[in-house]
């Protein structure tokens, strides 16, 4: 499912002063959605580079869970996802101004879809929580 995204750079990782304005980068490929809040992008300005990115402000079921239930809800927001970045005409990854990369070395980034955050589609959906870094809550419980 390739897809044209742009990516803009927000975070200097030189500088605790980060720049006003976003600075776009050569449009990437959506390679593959892992999860609700995991997709994988080719960067074509990284000589093909694959980048993991962690989709910001939402935490979604893990498909790899210990409980069914918890299963069956991730592949749900995984074709949520799936479905909203196909029906997109324009995807934005705003990667965090204050840490860039997260545990598991994805980029930390917000997704727009159209100008609408992912995240808060996933949520309203159903299919996510907020997160913002905190210690994760049981799906399973």
């Amino acid at each position: 499912m390739a897809k044209k995204i742009n990516l803009f750079v927000f975070c200097l990782v030189f500088s605790s002063a980060y720049a006003e304005e976003f600075i776009p980068l050569p449009a990437s490929d959506i390679l593959y959605i892992i999860d609700g809040d995991t997709i994988i992008i080719r960067c074509e300005d990284c000589k093909g580079s694959k980048i993991k990115v962690r989709v910001m402000g939402v935490d979604t079921p893990e498909i790899e869970a210990k409980c069914e239930p918890e299963k069956i809800l991730a592949r749900e927001a995984k074709q949520f996802a799936v479905g909203k970045i196909r029906e997109a005409e324009t995807i934005e990854l705003i990667p965090n101004p204050k840490r860039c990369y997260g545990p598991y070395e994805r980029l930390l980034a917000w997704v727009r879809l159209d100008g609408e955050d992912l995240a808060t589609m996933l949520i309203e959906a159903g299919l996510g929580r907020p997160y913002l870094g905190n210690r994760r809550e049981s799906w399973c419980d």
